[in-house]
Parts: C-alpha cells; sequence; structure tokens
C-alpha cells in the first residue's frame, strides 16, 4: 500500500467527516500529525485509511457519534441548499432572516447532539430547552410570513439531512444493531418534540 500524506481536507474526505473532526481529534492527539513549514497539519494516508477499516475507540462514544452525524448533516444540508433548485422555503426568506434561523437551527442541532450523548437523567432537561428553542424558531419563521405547510417542509428537509447522516453511520462506525436503532430513535423522538411544538406555536399565535 502506498503512503504518504494526506492534508486535513483530504483526510476529512476519506473519512466523510467534516474538517473541524479531524483538526479536533488531532489537537486531543487522538490523530498523529506532522507540520508543512508553513504550519499546515498533515496525515499519514495509512493512518487515515486504518481509521476507515479499523474504527478507534473515537468514534465509538456517544458523544463522538452525534459528532459524525452533525457533521455529515452540515455537509448534506450545504450540498443540498447551494443547488440551483433551492426550496420554496428558503427563497421566501431574505438573507437577515435566514442567518437568524441558521442560528436557531445551529442551536438546536447542538441540543440534539447533548441528547444523543446523554443519559436517561439528563436528557429531560436537555429536551426542555430544546422545547424553548423550537418555539422560538417556530414563532421567528412564522413572523417572517412562511405558512405553516412551507415551515413543515422546511422541517422535514432538515429531519430528512438528521436522519440520512444517522442511516448512514455504519459505512464509518461499527455499532452493534440495538445501538444503531437507540440512536435513530432518539432522533426522531427529539425531531417529532420539534415538529409538535412548531405546530403548536402556529396555532398559540395565529
Amino acid at each position: 500500500m502506498s503512503n504518504y500524506y494526506l492534508s486535513l481536507s483530504e483526510a476529512a474526505r476519506l473519512l466523510n467527516v467534516h474538517p473541524s473532526t479531524i483538526r479536533r481529534w488531532a489537537n486531543l492527539d487522538k490523530l498523529a500529525f506532522v507540520r508543512t513549514p508553513g504550519g499546515h497539519r498533515r496525515f499519514l494516508k495509512s493512518d487515515i485509511e486504518s481509521l476507515v477499516v479499523g474504527v478507534p475507540d473515537l468514534h465509538r462514544n456517544a458523544s463522538s457519534i452525534g459528532e459524525l452525524i452533525r457533521d455529515r448533516t452540515i455537509s448534506r444540508t450545504r450540498m443540498q441548499l447551494s443547488r440551483p433548485d433551492k426550496p420554496s422555503w428558503v427563497l421566501g426568506m431574505d438573507q437577515k432572516a435566514r442567518e437568524e434561523k441558521k442560528l436557531l437551527g445551529r442551536r438546536l442541532m447542538g441540543l440534539l447532539m447533548q441528547y444523543l450523548a446523554s443519559d436517561e437523567n439528563d436528557s429531560d432537561e436537555i429536551m426542555d430547552e430544546a422545547v424553548v428553542v423550537g418555539k422560538i424558531y417556530a414563532i421567528s419563521i412564522k413572523q417572517d410570513g412562511v405558512s405553516l405547510p412551507e415551515a413543515t417542509k422546511a422541517l422535514m428537509f432538515f429531519r430528512d439531512q438528521i436522519l440520512e447522516s444517522a442511516i448512514m453511520l455504519p459505512e464509518s462506525i461499527r455499532l452493534r444493531p440495538e445501538a444503531n436503532r437507540k440512536t435513530y430513535r432518539r432522533i426522531t423522538d427529539f425531531l417529532n418534540s420539534i415538529q409538535l411544538i412548531m405546530v403548536e406555536a402556529y396555532d398559540d399565535h395565529s
């Protein structure tokens, strides 16, 4: 097997994760690297390929699973929204509104990652905060003139990106089937709660 150095972005593409994940693993000394004279990180191709095949422990905890789902979701979402045929709910908002929704969406994604990594004792508190953020999101998007059907389409769009990213997990992380089912179930529980809150918020402010 040929061995040479990969850039951070090349390593990220090979592992199908976001570059920030590679950077974080390197900062935590979980991934060896060298620096070029210009200060850029380089990773041995054989080291990166061993992650694809062997899947080290850094992939196996719930926090890392959430990070993989988040990174893949961000990548998929950016790709989908960069296409010329943008969804109708995107076209209906100006740039300021989009940026506001992006910040709220990131907060919800962060809470989802916490929810996946939490135990039963902490889940309720995280969900309570997610409900508050979800209600703020729903009220905000309604004030922008987005109808409930269009808002539902937006939520379904992000739901698809998250669930498809979760379904793809077995390609890069070896989880037992029951662990996969638990992750998928917790994601759907979280998103179902947000969808219900959105509908209720529209009814309350009609």
